[in-house]
Parts: structure tokens; C-alpha cells; sequence
């Protein structure tokens, strides 16, 4: 019997390097130099770019200042070379880290790239 699994990089290289695993493709839009014999989803047929996105939100009705202050603390604090390192060693870049508008676009882009797959799966209408 086989089975797909859509993991991150973390969960995969270990099951990877165990043989528990077997990459048919990487969901970017570049290959990854962590894994560059693993082709990109759009190299096998897969238009889908997909990410480990994390976010932080607030309650609506915080003030723009406050919200302009979060962003930027957490920006500044993604330039760490301790989070870079991070970044490098999952298989992400630096040109992961985003603000909320960058942010909000990639999330709705990735929906709608999911959204698509599932309607062509049929999986919904």
C-alpha cells in the first residue's frame, strides 16, 4: 500500500534519511539548496507553492500603533543570526520573513492554490 504525505522540511529529512520516505516533489517555486535533487511541484505538474507560515494576530480594534510596533519587533527579531540559522537548517530562506501585507498575500495565495487542487480532486465544488 502506498501513501502521500505532505511534510516540512524537519519532519522529512529525518524520515528521509532513515529510507521511511521518498520525495516526489517540493511545494516552491525554487528547488531547495537543502534538497536540490527534489524538483519543484510546477517541474512535475503541481502548480502549487506552499510554506510553514506562522503568524501572529491581534483582537480587532488595535490601534495602528500598536500593531505597527508588534511588526516591527517581530521583523527586527527574525534577523537574529540565531533565527537565520534556524531558517538554513529547515530548508526555509531568509526571504521567508515577511510583514503582515507580504504575509496576508502569500496565506490568501496559498488557500487559492489549495482551493484549486481540491476542486480538480474534487474533493469540493
Amino acid at each position: 500500500m502506498s501513501t502521500a504525505a505532505l511534510l516540512n522540511y524537519d519532519e522529512f529529512e529525518a524520515q528521509r534519511a532513515a529510507g521511511e520516505v521518498q520525495a516526489l516533489a517540493i511545494l516552491t517555486p525554487d528547488r531547495s539548496t537543502n534538497s536540490p535533487d527534489i524538483p519543484t511541484g510546477h517541474e512535475v505538474g503541481i502548480a502549487l507553492d506552499s510554506a510553514v507560515v506562522r503568524g501572529m494576530g491581534v483582537m480587532a480594534g488595535t490601534p495602528e500603533h500598536i500593531i505597527e510596533a508588534l511588526e516591527a519587533a517581530l521583523l527586527e527579531s527574525m534577523k537574529t543570526e540565531e533565527y537565520l540559522n534556524y531558517l538554513a537548517g529547515s530548508g526555509q530562506t531568509a526571504e521567508s520573513i515577511a510583514g503582515r501585507v507580504e504575509w496576508t498575500a502569500q496565506v490568501k495565495a496559498m488557500n487559492e492554490g489549495y482551493q484549486a487542487i481540491a476542486e480538480e480532486m474534487r474533493l469540493v465544488k
